[in-house]
């Protein structure tokens, strides 16, 4: 007789309280059966010690293994998950500090049930424990840095500013020396002074300016037209 007709005929033959008991023993069946990692624990323990290593470090948490999408969520790693977040708490020396962000962050990773709830808890701990990174004193190195660049690019500006003075003056001769020759060239051609001087963009004081100047210059031997 196949499995199925026995089962009809002792359900025939039950009471409802008989049927009750069945329907309980099957639901606990069921749920047994749908909790039954297919993950071992000791894979579990070795993604978590591995991951909060990771975080001490101050990198960024470790994606799951590929076959970790369903044990991800499962409470029945709860009791290794915490085994593991013991050991590693020890191993580390997490309690042995002041702040009291990182003692909360830990103590969340402490009563972690799954993996995501464990790894929402060490990204906390994580961004926390980066920031404790920095002490006072680093903070006052770091300004000290930007103070000392500002500085430096202050002094660069200013001798920017002094070069291109001396630039300026060392090149005005030449210039004003230039003008005077084209202004005697123009003056050649019969141009007058007015005209001269709307063609080089520069004021008649300006011209009579240059001609001196070049005049003393040139009995110095220093110029030739």
């Amino acid at each position: 007789m196949k499995q199925e007709e026995k089962l009809e005929q002792l359900i025939e033959v039950w009471d409802n309280s008989e049927k009750a008991q069945a329907i309980a023993v099957l639901r606990t069946s069921m749920s047994k059966s749908a909790e039954t990692p297919r993950v071992p624990s000791s894979q579990i323990q070795d993604y978590v010690k591995t991951t909060i290593s990771v975080v001490m470090d101050g990198g960024n948490i470790p994606d799951y293994p590929g076959d970790f999408a369903s044990a991800s969520k499962s409470t029945f790693y709860k009791q290794a998950i915490r085994e593991v977040v013991k050991e590693m708490g020890v191993f580390f020396d997490v309690h042995n500090t002041k702040n009291d962000i990182l003692v909360a962050a830990w103590a969340e990773c402490e009563k972690a049930r799954t993996l995501i709830e464990l790894r929402k808890a060490l990204n906390l701990y994580g961004v926390a424990l980066r920031a404790n990174f920095y002490t006072d004193e680093d903070i006052a190195e770091y300004v000290e840095m930007i103070d000392e660049q500002d500085r430096e690019l202050r002094r660069l500006r200013e001798y920017k500013r002094i070069q291109d003075e001396l630039f300026g003056i060392m090149t005005e001769d030449d210039e004003g020396l230039h003008q005077v020759i084209q202004a005697n060239k123009m003056r050649d051609m019969k141009l007058s002074d007015t005209e001269i001087c709307k063609i080089l963009k520069i004021t008649r004081n300006r011209l009579n300016y240059l001609r001196r100047k070049i005049e003393v210059e040139n009995v110095h031997g220093s110029v030739e037209f």
